[in-house]
């Protein structure tokens, strides 16, 4: 997800990696504290893409936890 020039992306295993659109680089990495089940059915822990409403990104996994982020440099959980 783009927002504000910084690429928001969450892998399957509950990690988020922010990255300034404009020269690719990593603006920071983080483990959240998410709880997501990979190993059953080979579905993917975190599917969701990152979404925004208002002013803050929401990430999920599929356990039916969310965690609200205040979008920037660096990380904000809500």
């Amino acid at each position: 997800m783009y927002v504000d020039g910084l690429i928001y992306q969450v892998n399957q295993g509950g990690g988020l990696i922010v990255n300034d659109a404009a020269t690719g680089k990593q603006v920071y990495r983080k483990v959240l504290p998410l709880k997501p089940r990979t190993q059953y059915w080979n579905w993917a822990g975190c599917g969701a893409s990152p979404t925004m409403a208002g002013n803050l990104i929401y990430l999920m996994d599929n356990q039916g936890t969310t965690l609200v982020l205040r979008p920037g440099k660096t990380f904000d959980l809500v």
